[in-house]
């Protein structure tokens, strides 16, 4: 029997180009990557060895940066940055020397104190992220009103608030988002020094949201680092003169009085563009026309249906919760230019497992191959393993432009 089974295309040198990149826009910030957005331990190794920290948001995403990198110093180099933690995901950061972690409501503090009385905390702001791919502010995050009460009480329990951070969502296309988001954090720093908390705030986390390909019409991760950086300089200036800062800084920061560390937590922007993925078409309905007869029926107008073997419920499951729209290619020579009005639906038996009811394609065949482009996040790490299909092969490549 012919493989038949889509595959990822992994470019191992993408994730360093963008660290590059980083470094290059954002010399004052250090990158803490995302985990949750590609889990791959190519990514992950690179990013460690450049020198990356890393958001880790549950006992089995600290696990796998452990199993890379089984001597990463968790004491710099991690953030437990999830706001909702179980207690025995809190007794495993502890016991393996995480010492910075996030928090946005009363419980979460108390939780805190009882079980992790000695760790560095950051205040999760809720921010303005309704023009963002995945808004988050409606699930975490403290409002204004709400700043100095969860002060006092992280002041009556005596614990460690050393900063602040926020999220302005999943894939933000909005400029203002950050620097909006930036002027509540210095609003909030300026409350915590106030001599009735004097909690002596050193850490600033920008969060997330960075887009990692750039997309006509949008605005680019240059214009976004831009207006950020020159944010940061007006509300924090004493950071302008602060070159790339190392995880090192972190621990420095923690206990001497110095300029402000300013970290991130980019996942999209190191893995989008680090997979492509390869599918196979497995069925094709040609003339689909003739099958309706009435003109009210959506997929009365397409012309040929194709079914490829991966879908919604696998590897791009982005199209369903983030409307996400995918650059692809199809993998076979043509005699002639001419398209049809095509529609494409994974492999499963639920007919919402649909990538596309309108789309332009040439004449195809079963065993042809579409190549789809910039599925590095959020793909393989939300699938399922629904109907029996899931894609699990890899091949590794290097692209030296």
């Amino acid at each position: 029997m012919e493989n038949e089974d889509p595959f990822f295309i992994v470019d191992v040198s993408h994730c360093a180009k963008q660290y590059l990149k980083w470094t290059y826009y954002f010399p004052q910030i250090q990158p803490f990557y995302a985990v949750k957005t590609n889990g791959n331990h190519f990514l992950i190794e690179t990013i460690e060895k450049m020198g990356g920290g890393f958001d880790c948001a549950s006992i089995e995403e600290l696990n796998t940066v452990l199993t890379v990198c089984p001597n990463i110093d968790c004491s710099t180099r991690i953030i437990y940055a999830h706001p909702c933690k179980p207690i025995s995901h809190i007794k495993y950061f502890r016991d393996r020397n995480v010492q910075l972690t996030v928090a946005d409501n009363e419980s979460e503090l108390i939780k805190l104190k009882t079980y992790w009385p000695n760790v560095k905390i950051l205040l999760r702001l809720k921010t303005n992220d309704s023009k963002s791919l995945i808004p988050l502010s409606t699930k975490f995050g403290v409002s204004e009103n709400m700043i100095i009460p969860l002060f006092q009480i992280a002041k009556r329990l005596n614990l460690n608030l050393i900063g602040c951070s926020f999220h302005v969502g999943t894939g933000c296309y909005d400029v203002n988002a950050f620097k909006h988001a930036l002027i509540f954090a210095k609003q909030t720093f300026d409350i915590s020094n106030q001599l009735e908390f004097n909690f002596n705030f050193k850490i600033l986390n920008i969060g997330g949201g960075f887009l990692g390909i750039d997309e006509d019409g949008k605005p680019s991760f240059a214009q976004m680092s831009k207006a950020i950086i020159q944010s940061l300089n007006q509300l924090f200036p004493s950071n302008q003169s602060n070159y790339f800062i190392t995880a090192v800084c972190l621990l420095v920061c923690l206990f001497i009085c110095i300029d402000i560390f300013v970290m991130a937590e980019p996942g999209r922007y190191f893995a989008a563009g680090y997979m492509n993925l390869v599918t196979s078409i497995i069925n094709c309905r040609f003339n689909n026309k003739i099958y309706f007869n009435d003109s009210s029926i959506e997929m009365s107008h397409v012309e040929n249906v194709y079914y490829i073997n991966d879908g919604i419920y696998g590897s791009l499951s982005s199209i369903l919760y983030e409307k996400a729209i995918y650059k692809l290619s199809c993998l076979k020579k043509y005699d002639q230019e001419k398209t049809y009005r095509s529609a494409i639906f994974g492999p499963t038996c639920d007919s919402s497992d649909c990538l596309s009811t309108s789309i332009d394609l040439p004449l195809l065949d079963v065993g042809d191959h579409l190549l789809i482009y910039n599925i590095g996040s959020y793909s393989d790490v939300c699938s399922t393993n629904f109907n029996g299909f899931q894609t699990k092969k890899y091949f590794y490549i290097w692209k030296d432009s």
